[in-house]
């Protein structure tokens, strides 16, 4: 006797069988087929070995297999052999011989019964349990989720972030506080915050404040920001409004600080910036909870009060007496003075006394006369902003101050500058002439300033430079020019200024260069320009530009790769004006600020991006973009900073962000944003992801639909729109459940009817198909295994031999490969007569059950007598009760019994021959009575 594993070795090794035969070898298992390679092999018998489980898997690796034969082997009817019964009687390819004479060697509950008659069908009923259990669990849990969800969201969120705050005040003990105070407040409040709060606070009484748009960390997410800003402050200022008793974000903010005051104690200050009566606040009830606990400030009802100021702005007072100059002036700590927008038409001496201040605003007013001495005596003023009045000339009283650094007489009347009017100005550093009526500079306007480094000369009319700047200006650093009409740039004109970095000259109109124009421009770095044509980039000879803003005029578009072809080291390009060629920047790999704006008609697309893929900032600004679908492939894998104001953007798709991998902060203020469901993955974007800080997001506004105009974008509810998932979800597992629960009804209480139904219905096909086909056989014969030994030793004799009829028998006349339920069918009705050799096993016999099931359908759909009922053996009312379908055969059908008929052997076969003999139509009464 081998191995398997010798046996698989010299099937490897040999030719390929057809034929295998190995009886009496003692073999256990089959496994040792399924790497054998027997892909030809179309017959294997294995009797009398001592398989007890067969693994189905062995036939699959035998795909040529038409015939089996496994007789004599001890097989377990268990669950172990479900599968190989399963396969033994449904499978269409492979005869197994004999396989309803195989029997039972295990367990001793089973021993000697039939293997095909075992119910594996029993042992697949306990995935139908698990699969019950499981979806009955799945529609619970959803149930549950959905309960919690609608219901108690709030407060598991509420009692999350007070955890959290738990343990960050744990994990922070004992570390220095960043701040003095958090300011909590509404973006509805922010206006007020900034322009009253934050310059009282910081800028005069130096508290060191931790606000929302300018101290949360970008890339962070924004409950994180939230509590670090609490944790990292000695208090928490909440300025409470309105607006801020009903944002959910505010009320977050309260509630971080709230916990804080519970194991901290004085943390928390309440300023009210407007009355709130006890019906507004009666659905707050934490806000109630604490009035009644703390002491709070109301702005309202406050009154200002003067002591230690040194910054004092009386802007927009609108009858400015001198008495309450004079009173200003007496306080002597004062050092900045805001006069603006106070109507003043005259200044005389009024100010003579405030001699200790140092910065002066004056602009804004309506001052057309000013006395030569008004401001002499400020001997200490650095700053002096004369800018938004009448004025025709440059006031005569700030010549010789010779400790004013920066000068303003920005939006005057001012049309000519005399040499004198900036005489004795030594220190001067930074002059604003901006919109003006200036129509030229004189080179000895400028003659006592060698230390300006800042001159803003936008806005007014000049036509040229000349010489202006020739000798004049060697420290100037900043020139604006912007917005005049000047037409030409000559040869040579900025020579002198070797150290200045920043020149803008963007024109209404193009100007025209001059070959050389740049010469002596060594340093510049950052240059705004409007050419009237488009130059070679050797033209420019700036070897330090790193920013360059083209503005072209009448809407032209730039072709750069025959331009500025050799920008290599420009870093940084600002652009008024679309582009016509995508390829436009092959020629600046190392660009990494873009800004493009105010465009109507440009589209970009990737190949726009892709010769600048280290590009750190971008800014697309007003270009009435409606999409950022090009940024998906435009390879921008280091971008850090996405600025998209003010264009047509709708709807933010965040699969954008996914291909941005390298995004800190994004602006988007001033897009039309939709307040629906469309957006709802970018509003949980914007709340929850840690990178990416999206300035102003809680400013961001609603344009559509009607119903959400004008409300905060990141105060919609986006959960809602997923709870059409949820409910999806719940409504599917509902229905697997159910499912569920009416197949295992059907399963357990009409399996056989439909099975019955099932088989009656092939029968009917069937036999529409067999029409008009003549019948093989005589009969039939019926009978179970167990009566075997009968049939073949009285029944086949006697009806084959004797008297010549043509029997069709199981195990003898059964088509190898073809499915047994086919292999009954095809038998019925291929025969004229169905006998049925009925015994107490036989009424036991599901496969019986089957055969006889689908002879009495012939019987019902064909109206002929085409059954005949053998009995074996004398069976009581009560053995034949639980068999319905026999008793009910027996009262409408002729049968004849083989006990009753022991003593007259020869008329029991004459009646068979008679029952055999017999027409197939049924006699008009329908019912014949027994003979027996």
């Amino acid at each position: 006797m081998r191995s398997g594993d010798q046996m698989q070795r010299s099937f490897s090794q040999s030719q390929p069988y057809k034929l295998w035969t190995c009886h009496k070898n003692h073999l256990t298992s089959l496994d040792f087929l399924l790497e054998a390679n027997l892909t030809q092999l179309q017959k294997l018998i294995l009797r009398s070995n001592d398989l007890s489980v067969i693994n189905v898997e062995v036939f699959e690796a035998l795909p040529s297999l038409q015939y089996l034969d496994l007789w004599g082997n001890p097989f377990a009817c268990n669950c172990s052999n479900a599968d190989f019964i399963h396969w033994a009687i449904f499978n269409r390819q492979v005869y197994v011989n004999r396989a309803f004479q195989y029997k039972c060697a295990s367990p001793a509950s089973h021993l000697g019964a039939l293997l095909l008659e075992f119910n594996f069908r029993w042992c697949w009923e306990s995935a139908g349990f698990v699969c019950f259990v499981s979806s009955s669990a799945l529609v619970l849990l959803t149930l549950l989720g959905s309960f919690i969800h609608h219901f108690l969201r709030v407060s598991l969120l509420y009692s999350f972030y007070l955890l959290r705050a738990f343990l960050y005040h744990r994990q922070r003990q004992g570390c220095a506080e960043i701040y003095d105070a958090f300011v909590s407040y509404n973006v509805h409040d922010e206006e007020w915050v900034y322009r009253e709060l934050v310059p009282e606070l910081e800028e005069r009484q130096g508290w060191r404040l931790c606000l929302h748009h300018r101290d949360f960390q970008p890339g962070k997410a924004i409950m994180e920001n939230i509590t670090d800003a609490i944790y990292s402050s000695r208090k928490t200022l909440c300025v409470i409004s309105q607006q801020y008793l009903h944002s959910e974000w505010c009320s977050r903010e309260i509630q971080m600080a709230s916990f804080r005051l519970l194991d901290e104690k004085d943390v928390l200050v309440l300023l009210f910036l407007e009355e709130l009566s006890s019906n507004q606040l009666s659905p707050f009830f934490r806000m109630r909870k604490l009035l009644r606990r703390r002491t709070y400030v109301s702005w309202s009802g406050a009154r200002a009060t003067v002591h230690s100021v040194t910054y004092l702005i009386l802007q927009g007072v609108k009858y400015l007496d001198k008495s309450l100059l004079v009173f200003a002036c007496e306080i002597l700590p004062l050092q900045k003075l805001d006069l603006k927008s106070s109507k003043m038409s005259t200044l005389d001496n009024s100010l003579q006394s405030c001699s200790q201040l140092t910065h002066l605003d004056l602009s804004f007013n309506s001052l057309t006369n000013i006395t030569p001495d008004a401001l002499q005596m400020l001997t200490h003023l650095s700053e002096l902003n004369f800018g938004g009045n009448d004025v025709t000339s440059v006031p005569l009283t700030i010549r010789n101050m010779s400790s004013l650094r920066s000068l303003s007489l920005a939006f005057n009347l001012i049309q000519k500058l005399d040499c004198l009017d900036f005489s004795g100005l030594w220190l001067l550093t930074e002059l604003v002439l901006k919109s003006n009526k200036l129509v030229e500079l004189n080179s000895c306007v400028f003659q006592d300033l060698h230390n300006l480094q800042t001159l803003d000369v936008s806005l007014n009319r000049l036509h040229e430079f000349d010489d202006s700047f020739i000798l004049s200006l060697p420290n100037l650093l900043v020139l604006v020019a912007e917005k005049n009409n000047i037409e030409k740039l000559q040869k040579g004109v900025f020579k002198n200024m070797s150290k200045l970095t920043d020149l803008k000259l963007d024109a209404q109109r193009g100007i025209d260069l001059e070959m050389g124009t740049w010469d002596g421009l060594t340093n510049l770095r950052n240059l705004i320009i409007s050419p009237a044509f488009l130059y070679d980039s050797n033209f420019f000879n700036l070897p330090m530009l790193d920013t360059l803003h083209f503005s072209v005029s009448d809407t032209k578009c730039f072709w750069w790769q025959n331009d500025v072809q050799s920008f290599k080291n420009l870093t940084f390009f600002l652009s008024e004006e679309p582009f016509c060629d995508s390829h436009s920047f092959v020629q600046t790999p190392h660009l990494l600020h873009l800004e493009v704006k105010n465009n109507e008609i440009w589209r970009p697309d990737a190949a726009f991006f892709q010769p600048i893929t280290a590009l750190q900032t971008l800014d697309l600004s007003q270009n009435h973009l409606t999409s950022l679908d090009f940024l998906l492939e435009a390879n921008l894998t280091q971008l850090q900073k996405l600025i998209l104001r003010s264009n047509d953007l709708s709807v933010i798709n965040v699969e954008v962000f996914e291909a941005l991998p390298s995004l800190q902060y994004l602006d988007l203020w001033g897009n039309p944003f939709t307040c629906n469901c469309s957006n709802a993955d970018f509003i949980h974007w914007a709340i929850f992801n840690r990178q990416v800080y999206v300035n102003r997001a809680f400013q961001y506004k609603c344009a559509s639909p009607a119903s959400h105009l004008g409300a905060l974008l990141l105060e919609f509810n986006f959960r809602w729109c997923w709870e059409f998932a949820g409910f999806v979800c719940f409504v599917s597992s509902s229905a697997l459940v159910l499912l569920t629960l009416l197949c295992s009804f059907i399963h357990h209480f009409l399996r056989v009817s439909l099975l019955y139904s099932f088989y009656l219905l092939r029968a009917f096909l069937y036999h529409r198909q067999r029409q008009g086909c003549a019948e093989v056989y005589d009969a039939f014969v019926s009978y179970n295994v167990h009566d075997e030994e009968w049939v073949y030793r009285e029944l086949v004799p006697e009806l084959e031999e004797r008297q010549g009829w043509r029997l069709c028998l199981h195990h003898r006349d059964f088509q190898p490969g073809k499915a047994i339920m086919e292999n009954i069918t095809d038998a019925i009705y291929s025969s004229r007569k169905t006998l049925c050799v009925i015994s107490q096993q036989y009424l036991h016999s599901e496969w019986c059950s089957r055969e006889i099931q689908m002879a009495s359908f012939r019987l019902l759909d064909e109206k002929k007598d085409v059954l005949v009922l053998l009995f074996l053996e004398e069976l009581s009312s009560n053995q034949l009760s639980p068999f319905f379908r026999m008793r009910k055969l027996l009262r409408r059908r002729t049968y004849v019994s083989w006990s009753g008929a022991r003593g007259h052997r020869g008329l029991f076969w004459e009646k068979v021959r008679r029952a055999l003999q017999s027409g197939t139509e049924l006699p008009a009464e329908g019912l014949l009575p027994p003979d027996v």
